[in-house]
């Protein structure tokens, strides 16, 4: 009986009294018409109706968010982006060995705002050399092809799929943290030899789904009319549910299982026996977010340099801590040259 005095507030108080009335006047033996059964039904009822909408506010929002994901994706006006058009035409270019600038020059020109930025990279302090460049097929030579199909990748992609209104410093935050991962694998990929542009694009797409999940739990706060603070927002949608978005987004567009899995995998501690791909991924990926959230800032010459041999070590990449230091320098001078660029 208790839970009844306990539930008594100003807004269940007319239904509470009603039932209040009857528990007391059976306890009392006034009201001897009523029978045991019959309050402990009404005493049923009661509970039901003023619990409904506590019971939905102890479900956790992740759970709620789950089952919009589920049904929302089932509906027509889903839709994840297609992986830009662009960017696999110069796929195909960079593949093709008989590919030459006016291939990739023709194919740019269609995008007057790349162009642009192409124009721009080639005569940043990163790539100009004596006179001011002004003709693509000049830029691209410069700067390289797979650094051009890279820049565009990342304009395009932040267009597209990084692009939402909705909160747009997570989106911005999401934004950095892939550009400048996407950075640094290819960087470090260079320096075991590997396909750099293939661990750019990789790295790049680590957090996609992130954004997805963004535009998704922005239409779930409007229409469940729950609003969530961004801190939690981040911690509760966006990181959470940022790894399964990001694997039907690649799954998609068709990227291999492997690669998925490197992607998905970029948290977790490396063992000797992991891909070399997974353990640049999960370098870059940890120190990414150890750059843009200050941390690293904090630390001295001595405290950066244990942070390379500790994290070189986690990751299993047989480098020099001092060589880690070099590339992670360059990749954050290219990080803010690219970041103006495509902002």
């Amino acid at each position: 009986m208790s839970n009844i005095f306990n539930d008594l507030n100003p807004e269940n108080m007319n239904k509470s009294k009603s039932l209040l009335s009857k528990v007391l006047g059976f306890i009392k033996n006034i009201n001897k018409e009523e029978k045991e059964s019959d309050i402990l039904i009404d005493i049923s009822k009661y509970h039901e109706l003023s619990y409904t909408e506590a019971k939905k506010e102890n479900i956790p929002i992740e759970n709620l968010f789950l089952e919009y994901i589920k049904l929302n994706s089932q509906s027509e006006t889903f839709e994840i982006a297609s992986f830009p058009g662009i960017v696999m035409e110069l796929n195909k270019a960079v593949s093709d060995p008989n590919s030459t600038f006016t291939v990739f020059s023709d194919i740019i020109k269609k995008d007057p705002s790349l162009t642009l930025k192409i124009l721009k990279l080639a005569n940043s302090p990163l790539y100009k050399k004596n006179n001011d460049v002004v003709n693509l097929q000049d830029a691209i030579g410069l700067i390289g092809l797979k650094a051009t199909k890279n820049l565009i990748l990342s304009a395009v992609l932040k267009a597209s799929v990084f692009n939402t209104a909705y909160s747009k410093k997570i989106a911005a935050n999401l934004w950095k943290d892939a550009i400048l991962t996407a950075i640094i694998a290819e960087n470090f990929a260079k320096l075991q030899q590997l396909n750099e542009s293939f661990l750019y694009t990789l790295a790049l797409l680590h957090n996609i789904g992130g954004t997805v999940a963004l535009n998704q739990a922005d239409k779930f706060q409007k229409e469940k009319k729950i609003v969530l603070s961004e801190n939690e927002l981040v911690i509760r949608i966006v990181k959470k549910f940022q790894p399964p978005m990001t694997k039907t987004i690649l799954k998609k567009w068709g990227f291999k299982d492997l690669y998925i899995e490197a992607v998905l995998s970029q948290d977790k501690e490396k063992d000797e026996k992991d891909n070399v791909l997974f353990k640049i991924l999960y370098f870059s990926q940890t120190v990414s977010k150890s750059l843009l959230s200050g941390e690293l800032k904090k630390m001295d010459k001595m405290g950066l340099s244990i942070f390379y041999e500790e994290l070189l070590k986690k990751a299993k990449l047989k480098i020099f801590p001092r060589t880690a230091r070099i590339i992670m320098n360059e990749s954050l001078q290219e990080f803010q040259q690219v970041s103006k660029l495509i902002s």
